[in-house]
Order: C-alpha cells, then structure tokens, then sequence
C-alpha cells in the first residue's frame, strides 16, 4: 500500500522455468541426477535438445496463474495493461517465463469507483506485490506426486 492505493496478489506456480528469489537464488525447478538445479533457462541456450526433450515429457503441465487486485479506479483499458504490466514479475522471478509449454497468465481486478491512482504507480505496486505472490506460493508450497515441496523442508 502506498499513498491511498493498495494493490494484492496472489498466484499459483507450477512453473516451467525455475523459480528465483529476490536475490535471484533458485527455490525451484527441474533438477539434475544428483539433485542440484537443472538451470532451465540456461539450458534453453547451452544445451536446447535436453531442455526440449524435459519440455516435450511435461508438455501440459505447467503454467503460473496470478490476480492482481487494487482498490485504485481503473478503467477495462488500464486494468489490461496492469495485467500486462505485473507479467514483468513473472519474468523477474520464473526463468524461463511465458514459454511455449507454459500457460502463464496475469488478472488485474480493480474498483470501477475507486482511489484515483497514477497507472505507473499502480503498476510498480502490482509487479512488487506480484513477485512476493510468487516466492510466497512456491515457499508455503508443500510436496505432491511424490515430489517435495519447500514447505515439506524443516
């Protein structure tokens, strides 16, 4: 919340790409034989054919959903480019972000009669609340199918 305008986010990962932190650390993602990170977005430059194949086998399931939400009065055109706009958060924390094998996405929910807001403000409020949306989902995440989540870690 800044000057009068509070904006919220939440977001469900099931990532493609690895997810990073705010220092850009790895939390998750495919990993190797020996348990280390894959590096995904690495691997798309240096090694394409092993990343393609791990894509093909997960082809369908994976995608990151987030809302974004303000109390700021937007209008259908301001709320699209929100939307777009907070997608810069799935870019900073999910590397890779928006593939071809992803069905990432971004809501924006405002009031019709609301705070009145500058755009960018708004904007710069939903990447931030966006991004902790997305560690915070992946951190509070707990295992399924046999694979662990980090909320399975003590």
């Amino acid at each position: 919340e800044s000057a009068g305008v509070a904006v919220g986010a939440v977001a469900v990962v099931n990532a493609f790409g690895d997810v990073h932190d705010a220092d850009g650390h790895v939390l998750a993602g495919a990993r190797d034989d020996a348990g280390g990170f894959l590096h995904a977005a690495r691997l798309l430059v240096e090694n394409p054919h092993h990343i393609a194949a791990l894509a093909a086998e997960q082809r369908g399931r994976n995608t990151t959903l987030a809302v974004v939400a303000t109390n700021a009065a937007l209008d259908r055109v301001q709320l699209n480019q929100l939307a777009r706009a907070a997608g810069a958060a799935l870019f900073h924390r999910i590397r890779p972000a928006g593939s071809s094998f992803d069905g990432d996405i971004v809501f924006a929910l405002g009031a019709r009669e609301g705070t009145p807001a500058d755009a960018l403000h708004v904007e710069a409020l939903a990447i931030a609340a966006l991004e902790e949306a997305i560690e915070r989902g992946v951190r509070l995440a707990v295992g399924a199918s046999g694979l662990p989540g980090l909320a399975d870690t003590p």
